[in-house]
């Protein structure tokens, strides 16, 4: 079994603010330019997630160098978002207002429903100040609205895994739609819908210790088992039903796995130095590459061709589709981890020693970029046309020239060693450090 740890600091984020309006007020968007009425007003926005029973109207008010209101109808008990443009600069005073009728029947002589406290806070060019509106009944007893911002970019989502620890390791998009994981520990894999749904599926007559997980062309799940001298590999229904099929070199350790250009699945043997291929059939043929090379992650390139990270020798492998070998060392002369193709065309790897990101391109050009949060491991294409990576605390995005922005993950040492493109926009990862299955929204 290779099992990799590592180590984070902990750090938190807060998602969403409950049980209040709130206003986020900013300068004028990008249609603000010289001589735009919108040059010197800010604007605000806020998600309404519950609003009193009766409620139908909501009217917000901004009172201070000018005075903004907007009205906005809602059904009972729903969300809704509320835009405010144009809010004065300067120190202004926010108020809001909700009535049992729809806006356009509410007239001045009709009763308020529910009176908001009054805020007020510097509205200012370039500055964000949160505005929270407290709802209250005016004959007495309290009542509030809750909110909960647009998600912005960034946000992580984790969903925890039972106790004992699952020891989550590697992650992919199933064809059904669903995220499918390996659980090293329970020699399991896990199905988690968008929404967070868990079923386990316990890998019954494989060798243990599952690794790599990566969804086939047949619309099944590969899985590279490995445990001391014994190594399969896995193939898992989405309804469950797991067939194994042995590795002839008994030294093998599967590892690194994925789906191959020419419909057949594609792994690593770290124990062997040896790359396996895997038909739908089950047939295996294995290719020798360099001795003592240790190749660890596996991916697909653009170019048709399988590359894979050496370990042992610090190179990056790339390998065709009938085992012709070329290596291409990488600068620093460090280890190369996790490897997958990139939205660019290029492929991109972890170096967790060196604390790099890099890039491969198809003709063994490799670029290295420092990341923010240290020790990379698990990479990944995202859907917005980036890089996505583990990071440390972090997980991290790169764009295809390198700049790179990370975003804290709540749950300290979360060691992400695998991460998706996931079926709903967002990058999903697999949490080994934290036992949890986490998204990302790019």
């Amino acid at each position: 079994m290779l099992h990799r740890s590592r180590a984070g600091a902990p750090y938190r984020l807060i998602p969403f603010v409950p049980l209040a309006v709130v206003l986020t007020a900013c300068s004028a968007g990008p249609g603000g330019g010289a001589g735009d009425a919108l040059e010197d007003t800010g604007t605000a926005s806020a998600a309404v997630q519950l609003a009193p029973t009766d409620a139908q109207c909501v009217i917000i008010k901004v009172v201070g160098t000018k005075t903004v209101t907007a009205s906005f109808d809602l059904a009972p008990e729903t969300s809704t978002v509320f835009d405010l443009q144009g809010l004065p600069f300067g120190h202004d005073a926010f108020s809001a207002r909700a009535y049992a009728q729809v806006c356009a029947s509410v007239i001045p002589t009709t009763p308020t429903s529910y009176v908001s406290n009054t805020v007020v806070a510097d509205v200012e060019r370039n500055l964000s100040p949160t505005i929270t509106l407290q709802m209250t009944t005016p004959g007495g007893g309290s009542a509030t609205v809750g909110l909960n911002f647009p998600t912005p970019t960034g946000t992580v989502t984790e969903f925890p895994l039972p106790s004992p620890s699952r020891n989550p390791v590697s992650i992919t998009t199933g064809p059904d739609g669903n995220l499918w994981f390996t659980e090293l520990s329970q020699n399991s894999v896990g199905r988690i819908t968008p929404d967070g749904t868990l079923t386990e599926f316990p890998l019954t007559g494989s060798p243990g210790s599952p690794e790599g997980i990566t969804a086939g062309s047949d619309g099944n799940l590969w899985v590279a088992e490995a445990d001391g001298s014994a190594s399969a590999i896995g193939r898992v229904t989405t309804s469950g039903v797991v067939t194994n099929f042995s590795i002839p070199t008994a030294s093998a350790v599967a590892t690194g796995i994925t789906a191959g250009p020419d419909g057949a699945i594609w792994f690593t043997e770290f124990g062997a130095s040896k790359i396996g291929r895997i038909a739908i059939d089950g047939a295996i043929t294995e290719f020798p590459v360099t001795a003592g090379s240790d190749p660890l992650g596996i991916a697909t390139g653009s170019d048709g061709n399988l590359w894979f990270t050496e370990r042992g020798t610090h190179e990056i492998g790339r390998l065709t589709t009938g085992g012709s070998l070329t290596e291409f060392p990488i600068p620093t002369a460090t280890n190369g981890e996790e490897i997958a193709a990139g939205p660019d065309g290029n492929l991109w790897f972890t170096e967790p020693f060196a604390n790099h990101i890099a890039r491969v391109t198809t003709s063994g050009a490799i670029t290295e970029f420092p990341t923010p949060g240290g020790d990379p491991i698990g990479v990944c294409a995202g859907p917005d046309g980036n890089v996505w990576f583990g990071d440390g605390q972090l997980v991290s995005r790169v764009t295809p020239a390198g700049a790179v922005t990370g975003f804290v993950i709540p749950t300290p040492g979360p060691f992400v060693f695998s991460c998706t493109n996931g079926p709903d926009g967002k990058v999903w990862f697999a949490e080994d450090g934290g036992n949890k299955i986490a998204n990302v929204l790019p």
